[in-house]
């Protein structure tokens, strides 16, 4: 782990525990002692219990400009509020700009932050779109237990579309019962400041503020998985239809994606073409 990112999770650990009430000397003894686990293992113990006990939309709260845990935790305590929908319906109806010390240019700006946040999250070109995606799974290829057997990208970057939405990933794990140690050793990799849901898909945030969702599937499904996750949903809704009207069950194994084409008598199909234009 570089500096700039041991500094940004030492400033993240320092947010969360503030969040918490906790005292300057308690903020700075914890701090020195994750950043010697960091520089050694890569990670914080103590940040993967915070994350587990501060609401993951106190912690989108903090990437608001001009909004520090202090000003977090004042929100949280006196209008209950732990996510950015209801941060934003506060800061149009009044009720944020009513607390002590903010004011209704301070509800405006973080208005502004809510929007800018959104946006950060929206549409990159496909070279930048790839690099994230390729960096990402590389990172989760290689986490060092080998929870995940395999990780592939997916979605509109596999397709090669000229502008991305979303970054999507699949990843492999051996079986169904081994799915929630993957889950939890995800929420640990590198740079991984969020991640919630727990059934077969899983967002994960960046400390960089990137979002990746990640389908999680098992060897015997994988072909399958990967075709929905990569092609269009008019591409995907085709290939559902060709196996109904040939009574080709999609429960069963379909461990890549040629074998899946093969059942519904087609060639594999190139994931650039995989748009619902004809291919099929």
């Amino acid at each position: 782990m570089d500096k700039q990112a041991v500094r940004r999770t030492l400033d993240q650990l320092a947010a969360f525990l503030q969040l918490q009430g906790e005292s300057a000397f308690r903020v700075r003894a914890v701090q020195h002692a994750a950043r010697s686990e960091l520089l050694a293992t890569g990670r914080s113990s103590a940040l993967d219990e915070l994350r587990e006990q501060v609401p993951p939309g106190l912690a989108e709260m903090l990437r608001i400009p001009g909004l520090g845990a202090a000003k977090v935790r004042q929100i949280h305590d006196s209008l209950a509020i732990e996510s950015l929908a209801d941060l934003e319906a506060a800061a149009g109806d009044g009720r944020l700009a009513a607390l002590p010390r903010f004011g209704t240019k301070t509800a405006e700006n973080v208005r502004r932050g809510i929007a800018s946040l959104r946006r950060a999250s929206g549409l990159r070109l496909f070279h930048h779109a790839w690099d994230e995606s390729e960096a990402v799974r590389r990172a989760l290829a290689g986490l060092e237990d080998g929870s995940a057997l395999r990780v592939e990208m997916a979605g509109a970057v596999r397709r090669r579309c000229e502008v991305i939405g979303a970054l999507e990933l699949v990843a492999v794990h051996a079986e169904p019962a081994a799915r929630e140690a993957l889950v939890r050793r995800l929420g640990q990799a590198p740079g991984v400041t969020e991640i919630t849901g727990r059934e077969g898909r899983v967002t994960l945030r960046f400390a960089s503020g990137t979002l990746v969702e990640v389908l999680l599937t098992t060897p015997d499904r994988f072909g399958l998985d990967w075709i929905r996750a990569t092609g269009s949903p008019a591409h995907v809704a085709g290939l559902e239809s060709r196996a109904r009207a040939m009574g080709v069950s999609l429960s069963a194994p379909f461990p890549d994606e040629p074998s899946l084409y093969r059942a519904l008598g087609l060639a594999w199909v190139p994931p650039e073409l995989r748009e619902g234009n004809g291919e099929l």
